[in-house]
């Protein structure tokens, strides 16, 4: 099994000539722990290696891979079955997200990578190196019709028990304004149904009431990516935001983290 981008690496001493240091951001010490904070600015500063040289680039992401064996000795104040927990924990939490891209089938290390709701939270964690989201080695994240099919089906129509009518009329008549909108922007690709208008309201109050997102953030997310070139095709509807795409991240995580890029690069 391979020991992935810090093969043979003494990690006291450095990856690709620059010396790696085991510190740690307080601000998101403070929010997830000092352990995950340890392991988000390793990562990171792997992340930024392999974006600096356009490698390991797959689905929007950055990625590093190792494994367990050797992050104990890139980390040895922690055993394999410490970092096991910690890892765990922190893709639970969000923080990261894992795969395989493994070229042999046999090998089963595992890869890692900051998550695009960490990147947003974070914004030390963005990436000045990689020219844009999805760069010359990643694909855009593609739309999964099948999925969206099933969001806008049975349950999916139905108000959540927790969320007021007040609410509910308001996230109706935003969804209903937004499909309206891509409709005059992308005729029949676009369709206005009462399933679908439901199934957008849906998602916003899980945005908001159940995620937590701010609604200014909400809505600002999407009326940005409504008029961006990629995103603007690729929601077409609003109950495709709380679904996860291949990279792990739902839409709206991967919409947050495009716009906070753009953000970000144009300072």
């Amino acid at each position: 099994m391979g020991t992935g981008d810090q093969d043979h690496e003494d990690p006291a001493k450095s990856v690709g000539g620059e010396v790696m240091h085991h510190g740690f951001d307080v601000e998101v010490a403070r929010a997830y722990g000092v352990e995950a904070a340890i392991i988000l600015n390793c990562f990171h500063f792997w992340a930024q290696k392999n974006a600096a040289n356009k490698k390991h680039i797959h689905d929007g992401l950055v990625w590093t891979y190792n494994s367990r064996k050797a992050l104990a000795e890139i980390f040895p104040y922690w055993n394999e079955n410490k970092i096991r927990r910690i890892l765990e924990k922190m893709e639970k939490e969000g923080l990261i997200v894992t795969g395989n891209y493994n070229p042999s089938g046999y090998d089963r290390t595992k890869w890692y990578a900051i998550s695009a709701q960490c990147i947003c939270q974070f914004s030390q964690f963005h990436l000045a190196d990689l020219p844009n989201r999805f760069g010359k080695n990643a694909q855009p994240i593609p739309v999964n019709n099948t999925v969206n099919n099933t969001v806008d089906s049975g349950n999916a129509s139905a108000k959540p028990g927790a969320c007021s009518s007040e609410e509910w009329e308001e996230y109706l008549a935003y969804s209903e304004g937004f499909l309206k909108k891509q409709q005059d922007m992308w005729g029949k690709l676009v369709e206005v149904t009462d399933v679908k208008i439901k199934s957008g309201a849906r998602a916003i109050d899980n945005l908001i009431r159940v995620k937590a997102f701010p609604r200014k953030t909400v809505h600002e997310t999407i009326e940005w990516a409504r008029v961006h070139e990629f995103w603007s095709l690729q929601l077409r509807s609003l109950g495709s935001l709380t679904k996860k795409g291949k990279n792990g991240e739902t839409k709206f995580a991967n919409i947050l983290a495009a716009r906070a890029r753009e953000i970000h690069n144009a300072r």
